[in-house]
């Protein structure tokens, strides 16, 4: 993401990044975006409980993670309407499709800074997909289908 985040500087010079959560890297992460030239374009926000209202004042949701299982943050985005970037892990593979997601192989920031830029540039492409990443989290990942789900394999019902 710092790759792409330095890539994109130049061409895009209003988009800007928000990196949620803390880590035990997070200050090597620090390092790494004043390394790369961006600290005025990454934000480093930290744990929040308030991650619906960071959700609903982006315009996309990148998870570049190396491995996920289901990511559940990729989730939520979707259900707030957000168009996704993300690598393609498993979990990732299988929420997104391509009308409500970009997938990029892991460790290629520049097929993820391409299709940052792409959703960037398209505004009527990021509603269309956020509108059918929102359809298609309440569907097939609502807390009631979960639910519906595990009582099914255990054998409920």
């Amino acid at each position: 993401m710092i790759t792409a985040a330095r890539s994109l500087a130049g061409s895009h010079p209003r988009l800007r990044w928000a990196v949620v959560g803390d880590g035990d890297r997070t200050a090597e992460l620090k390092g790494l975006v004043a390394e790369a030239g961006v600290a005025d374009r990454v934000r480093f926000v930290g744990l929040r409980s308030d991650v619906p209202d960071l959700l609903g004042s982006a315009d996309l949701y990148v998870n570049c993670s190396d491995w996920e299982g289901m990511p559940l943050s990729t989730i939520e985005a979707m259900a707030a309407g957000l168009p996704v970037v993300a690598t393609r892990t498993e979990g990732a593979s299988r929420l997104l499709d391509e009308g409500c997601g970009l997938l990029v192989p892991v460790g290629d920031a520049d097929a993820l800074a391409a299709s940052v830029a792409r959703l960037a540039e398209d505004p009527a492409l990021r509603e269309a997909m956020g509108a059918a990443g929102a359809t298609r989290a309440r569907a097939r990942f609502s807390h009631e289908r979960m639910a519906w789900e595990l009582v099914r394999v255990l054998g409920g019902g």
